[in-house]
C-alpha cells in the first residue's frame, strides 16, 4: 500500500496499524481514529517511528495480559510483536 503516493507500507505494517486502531477503539469507544489519520501522523513524524510506537504499546499491552492472566498469545509468523 502506498501512502499519499510517498511511502509505501508492507502488509504486516498495514495489518499492525489496523489491529492497533481496532484496540483503540475498544479501549476508547468514542475514540474518532482511522487509517488516513495514522498516515498523517506518519508523513508528518516518520513512519518508523509511528510503527516503533504502535509495536511498543502492542508488547505492552500483551506483557500486562500476560502478567494479569487476562489472554492466552501464541506467537504468529510475525517479525515483531
Amino acid at each position: 500500500m502506498k501512502i499519499a503516493a510517498k511511502i509505501e507500507i508492507s502488509p504486516h505494517e498495514e495489518a499492525l496499524i489496523e489491529e492497533y486502531i481496532k484496540n483503540m477503539k475498544q479501549e476508547h469507544p468514542n475514540l474518532e481514529l482511522t487509517l488516513n489519520d495514522i498516515y498523517d501522523s506518519a508523513l508528518r513524524t516518520g513512519l518508523d517511528i509511528v510503527m516503533d510506537q504502535i509495536r511498543t504499546e502492542r508488547k505492552q499491552k500483551i506483557m500486562e495480559d500476560w502478567i494479569h492472566g487476562t489472554k492466552s498469545y501464541t506467537r504468529k509468523n510475525d517479525s515483531g510483536i
